[in-house]
């Protein structure tokens, strides 16, 4: 949950290309993925404030754990 005078910024974007970081999935480790969804306000605990949805992956995960290729 975020307090007053919080501001989240998510730099990813739909459409965008990313590779997840060690410890997600091994089968998607090094591949190139699409984000799908985006979500600023999670209803669910997560570090960066912004989860997101991509491709070949069936949960919402932090956006912390990708890179941006």
């Amino acid at each position: 949950m975020h307090g007053k005078h919080v501001k989240v910024i998510c730099t990813l974007k739909v459409g965008d290309i990313v590779t997840p970081e060690n410890g997600l999935d091994s089968k998607l480790q090094g591949k190139r993925l699409k984000v799908l969804e985006i979500d600023l306000i999670p209803k669910r605990t997560c570090q960066s404030g912004c989860m997101i949805k991509i491709e070949g992956y069936p949960n919402w995960i932090d956006s912390d754990w990708v890179d941006v290729v």
